[in-house]
């Protein structure tokens, strides 16, 4: 990770008081899994959930108007699935970071 106004500078668990927290965006059909990932990330120190969405039409929607630091999207997904959604999304969104997972 680079040093620089966009990318905080992360020292273990802790993330340096001059750093601004990382705004995830969540993507997941299953709302047990979005409401804990969301929960974990407004609880963990130096990041907060910006955002959710249950599937990747929803996403596409709203990540280019929230403009998140990071994705986090589930890659399987009824009706546009993770890895079509995140090709759309490079396009709208050129330089977004996304982590891909499922469970």
């Amino acid at each position: 990770m680079e040093d620089g106004p966009q990318s905080p500078i992360m020292s273990g668990n802790q993330v340096s008081e001059s750093s601004r927290p990382i705004g995830v965006f969540v993507v997941d059909d299953d709302p047990t899994v979005r409401s804990a990932t969301k929960a974990a990330l407004n609880f963990l120190p130096g990041t907060f959930c910006s955002g959710v969405a249950e599937d990747g039409e929803t996403a596409l929607r709203l990540i280019p108007t929230i403009n998140p630091d990071v994705v986090l999207m589930d890659i399987r997904m009824p009706g546009l699935n993770g890895p079509d959604c995140l090709r759309k999304l490079m396009s709208l969104c050129p330089g977004i970071r996304v982590i891909m997972f499922t469970g």
